[in-house]
């Protein structure tokens, strides 16, 4: 197995459990225990992943950290959209 496969299946983990981050903050609606600075890390680890990788020919790793990146822009809309709208509100899309 090449380093860029390894590599490749890390960030594809790292992009799956962003998307689950996605999904539950949306059905939850609410935040709890997450520090501030670990999706800013995050989406910043990726943004540099989406400029380095494609000079090391690491397709693989490319495309996870775009779909890694996807995911951790919509996981902080949707905190941004939590914190900046009263609960009465954001509950209600649901309902109507």
């Amino acid at each position: 197995m090449s380093v860029e496969i390894f590599e490749g299946i890390f960030y594809v983990g790292g992009a799956v459990l962003s998307w689950m981050n996605v999904r539950q903050l949306y059905l939850d609606r609410v935040l709890k225990g997450v520090h501030g600075f670990t999706p800013f890390f995050f989406t910043v680890f990726s943004l540099w992943s989406l400029l380095s990788n494609p000079l090391h020919s690491a397709w693989l790793v490319h495309y996870a950290s775009i779909t890694m990146l996807l995911g951790s822009l919509i996981w902080l809309a949707l905190l941004l959209r939590n914190k900046l709208t009263p609960r009465s509100v954001v509950g209600q899309a649901i309902y109507d």
